[in-house]
């Protein structure tokens, strides 16, 4: 079903601003526990992106399904230069509806996963929506908005913070950090995993809502998970210091563990391929008894390790067998690198012996250049023997057993 839209003109969003373009652009957040500032003026606001233009989905005006932006630098004389251009396109929302905090309904939280059209990344957005209803406390307070899900089996996902205004009740994004701090005084512990983001949205202070707050990632793909944003209220005013935390979209990269490795696509019959190569992932076509595995462009294979429970593995380079050892769990470095290599000796009834096996064989890759480049896994069969070979084995045996006839008579 086709989706409709309408849009939304961000000259009335600029209510903030003066005649001038307002500054700002994603910001990279510290990876120390600093946090970005923003500022009141929204000419100087570093995290403040100027959009152009707000689509949102037909009949649900909450839900912003496309929106164009113009990054503004932050210093120079007014108007300043417009340093880049993007449209975040929505990929998928998610609404919690009556959040619950210390045991009041307070309000909705709309959780989305856009794609920067600039550079292809995706952004993690998050907005509230306080006191909307009838039996939604009319002075709930909120002091800090958390994003979790930034480190995974290992790796940190970078984050870059921004905010837009798409109402007359939003509020702006006061700083933003990798903590998970529940303080507003005090050091800012570094948290990997967690983005903070400030503001002060309190329906009894005229701001029932926050602005869209903007986490952009390196991350490549994204997954719901059971706690993925924090709502809290840090007893600015007398209140007690309590929050929520709610399910929904957290980063998500397959690859990082042997458990949840990168699947090929299949190019013709026993042929696998992987394109947006990245080093340092897991990489698991289907399991035959063994690979001709090689990589275009100017990427090379650095090193592999094998993933633990096949042993007695074969490795050839050019033909010469570099490794006729090589056990599940171990590891070998190509030096210099190398285009192509071929991996013998697989058992495929693994996978019968055991079921935790499947019908796996993933290989941890790491390359060097491997941007733009692709790599192919091409199957290679154990030997059949030919029906002369078979004719020759069963006369064998049955030579055999003559001889051990004849011995038993002697």
């Amino acid at each position: 079903m086709t989706m409709k839209l309408k849009t939304l003109t961000a000259a009335v969003a600029v209510a903030l601003a003066s005649t001038a373009a307002v500054a700002g652009d994603f910001v990279e957040l510290p990876q120390n526990g600093g946090l970005v500032t923003g500022r009141n003026n929204p000419n100087t606001d570093a995290l403040y992106l100027d959009a152009q233009s707000i689509a949102t989905l037909a009949g649900d005006d909450r839900i912003f399904t496309s929106i164009a932006y113009n990054a503004i630098a932050t210093a120079g004389s007014l108007p300043r230069a417009i340093t880049g251009s993007g449209t975040l396109t929505l990929l998928d929302h998610r609404v919690t509806l009556d959040v619950v905090l210390d045991g009041q309904e307070i309000g909705h939280v709309f959780d989305f996963v856009f794609r920067d059209s600039r550079d292809n990344k995706l952004v993690f957005g998050m907005r509230t929506l306080l006191g909307v209803e009838e039996d939604h406390q009319d002075d709930a307070e909120l002091n800090f908005l958390y994003r979790y899900g930034f480190e995974q089996s290992g790796k940190t996902f970078s984050s870059a913070a921004a905010w837009l205004f798409t109402s007359d009740s939003d509020l702006r994004m006061y700083n933003a950090g990798r903590t998970n701090s529940t303080s507003l005084t005090g050091a800012t512990p570094f948290d990997a995993d967690t983005i903070r983001m400030q503001s002060d949205v309190n329906l009894s202070e005229g701001n029932p809502f926050s602005g869209l707050f903007l986490i952009k990632t390196d991350a490549k793909a994204y997954k719901v998970g059971s706690m993925a944003m924090g709502l809290f209220q840090a007893g600015e005013e007398g209140q007690a210091r309590v929050g929520v935390d709610v399910p929904g979209f957290v980063p998500w990269q397959t690859g990082l563990s042997v458990d949840d490795p990168v699947m090929p696509t299949v190019s013709s019959e026993g042929q696998f391929s992987f394109s947006d190569l990245q080093s340092g992932l897991w990489y698991d076509p289907p399991m035959v008894d063994g690979f001709d595995i090689s990589v275009s462009g100017d990427a090379t294979f650095q090193s592999l390790t094998t993933s633990v429970g096949f042993d007695n593995l074969r490795l050839i380079v050019d033909g010469v067998v570099v490794d006729d050892d090589l056990d599940g769990g171990e590891s070998y470095v190509f030096a210099p690198g190398v285009q192509a290599f071929k991996i013998v000796g697989i058992d495929p009834d693994l996978d019968s012996a055991d079921p935790g096996f499947g019908s796996a064989f993933p290989l941890l890759l790491n390359f060097n250049n491997e941007a733009g480049a692709s790599m192919t896994w091409t199957s290679i069969e154990a030997p059949i023997p030919e029906p002369s070979t078979y004719a020759m084995l069963l006369g064998g045996l049955g030579l055999i057993g003559v001889v051990a006839r004849r011995r038993r008579r002697a």
